[in-house]
Protein backbone atom coordinates (compact mmCIF):
# COMPACT_ATOMS: atom_id res chain seq x y z
CA UNK A 1 0.00 0.00 0.00
CA UNK A 2 1.39 3.55 -0.45
CA UNK A 3 0.03 6.78 0.61
CA UNK A 4 0.78 10.54 0.33
CA UNK A 5 1.63 12.66 2.59
CA UNK A 6 -0.84 14.97 3.58
CA UNK A 7 1.91 18.05 4.19
CA UNK A 8 3.73 17.76 1.49
CA UNK A 9 2.56 14.46 -1.27
CA UNK A 10 5.82 12.39 -0.80
CA UNK A 11 4.90 8.76 -1.16
CA UNK A 12 4.61 6.37 1.63
CA UNK A 13 4.66 3.13 1.29
CA UNK A 14 6.28 1.26 4.44
CA UNK A 15 7.00 2.53 8.63
CA UNK A 16 8.71 1.28 11.42
CA UNK A 17 8.66 1.33 15.08
CA UNK A 18 11.86 3.38 16.10
CA UNK A 19 11.85 2.21 19.64
CA UNK A 20 9.16 -0.08 19.88
CA UNK A 21 9.63 -4.43 19.40
CA UNK A 22 6.03 -4.15 17.44
CA UNK A 23 5.27 -2.87 14.08
CA UNK A 24 3.23 0.29 13.84
CA UNK A 25 -0.04 0.69 14.60
CA UNK A 26 -3.47 2.37 14.69
CA UNK A 27 -2.48 5.82 16.40
CA UNK A 28 1.53 5.92 16.11
CA UNK A 29 2.68 9.21 15.11
CA UNK A 30 5.01 8.46 12.24
CA UNK A 31 7.33 11.53 10.55
CA UNK A 32 7.85 11.74 7.09
CA UNK A 33 11.17 10.91 6.02
CA UNK A 34 11.24 14.36 3.39
CA UNK A 35 9.28 17.07 4.78
CA UNK A 36 9.36 16.27 8.59
CA UNK A 37 6.00 16.42 9.14
CA UNK A 38 4.72 14.72 11.98
CA UNK A 39 1.93 12.64 10.80
CA UNK A 40 -0.65 10.45 12.44
CA UNK A 41 -0.83 6.21 11.52
CA UNK A 42 -3.60 3.85 10.55
CA UNK A 43 -4.70 0.93 10.68
CA UNK A 44 -1.92 -0.27 8.07
CA UNK A 45 1.17 1.96 9.25
CA UNK A 46 0.43 4.51 7.04
CA UNK A 47 -0.24 8.27 7.50
CA UNK A 48 -4.15 9.00 8.13
CA UNK A 49 -3.50 12.70 8.85
CA UNK A 50 -1.48 15.39 10.05
CA UNK A 51 -1.03 15.43 14.34
CA UNK A 52 -2.52 17.34 15.97
CA UNK A 53 -1.28 19.73 18.98
CA UNK A 54 -3.52 17.68 21.23
CA UNK A 55 -1.95 14.39 20.06
CA UNK A 56 1.30 15.89 20.36
CA UNK A 57 0.18 16.68 24.15
CA UNK A 58 -0.80 13.03 24.83
CA UNK A 59 2.67 11.92 23.67
CA UNK A 60 5.30 11.14 26.61
CA UNK A 61 8.03 13.91 27.13
CA UNK A 62 11.28 11.31 25.72
CA UNK A 63 8.84 10.57 22.60
CA UNK A 64 7.73 14.45 22.24
CA UNK A 65 11.86 14.74 22.54
CA UNK A 66 12.79 11.59 20.18
CA UNK A 67 10.04 13.00 17.20
CA UNK A 68 11.78 16.92 17.41
CA UNK A 69 15.19 15.30 17.31
CA UNK A 70 13.97 13.33 13.85
CA UNK A 71 12.41 16.36 13.11
CA UNK A 72 15.19 18.64 13.09
CA UNK A 73 17.98 15.99 11.11
CA UNK A 74 15.34 15.93 8.58
CA UNK A 75 14.96 19.63 8.16
CA UNK A 76 18.30 20.26 8.45
CA UNK A 77 19.37 16.99 5.34
CA UNK A 78 16.16 18.94 3.24
CA UNK A 79 13.68 17.27 1.63
CA UNK A 80 14.28 13.92 -0.27
CA UNK A 81 13.43 14.04 -4.17
CA UNK A 82 10.22 12.32 -5.77
CA UNK A 83 10.89 8.26 -5.37
CA UNK A 84 12.02 6.93 -8.93
CA UNK A 85 13.68 9.83 -9.52
CA UNK A 86 17.12 9.67 -10.44
CA UNK A 87 19.58 11.95 -8.28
Amino acid sequence: MKRLCPACGYVIDAAAAATAPRPPRAGDIGICLSCAAILILDDDGLPDRLASPTDLDRLRTEALEQAREAVDFIRSRGPLPPKGART
